[in-house]
């Protein structure tokens, strides 16, 4: 079978590809590197146009697919996480907004009320002894 396609970090070449196939993630530098250097020795041994360059460059190409659906999916995650937040920070704001127009509606209301010269009452649906409201500590 020949030796195993290694770069200077020890890490053989058909590794990185079962790392990638499983999701989980490699140093992308370091792969970039060793399949350029991979390529390079490949052109000097086989030249282009032979099956044995071409098999070759298509495990290339398939770890750089791999290394590509890996980062899509890792994307993919953490955009569908940013969208629920932001979906949910939105919702607040338009309860906020609702509740900010209520308040202001009230206040409105209150304004206008004194203007008018009238009385401002409150409903007091509780009792109070001595200035406290019955049942507080």
């Amino acid at each position: 079978k020949g030796v195993p396609l290694r770069r200077r970090s020890g890490v053989p070449f058909e590794r990185r590809l079962t790392a990638l196939a499983s999701g989980k993630s490699v140093d992308t530098s370091a792969l970039t590197t060793l399949g350029s250097d991979i390529w390079d020795m490949t052109k000097d041994i086989y030249g282009t146009a032979t099956a044995q360059s071409q098999n070759i460059r298509n495990r290339l190409l398939d770890a750089t697919d791999s290394a590509t659906r890996y980062a899509e999916n890792i994307y993919a995650q953490n955009s569908t996480g940013v969208v629920e937040a932001v979906d949910t920070q939105t919702q607040l704001i338009a309860e906020q907004l609702k509740q900010q127009q209520i308040g202001n509606s009230l206040t409105q209301q209150l304004l206008v009320a004194i203007e008018r010269g009238q009385n401002i009452s409150a409903l007091w649906n509780g009792s109070a002894v001595n200035g406290k409201q019955a049942g507080t500590v």
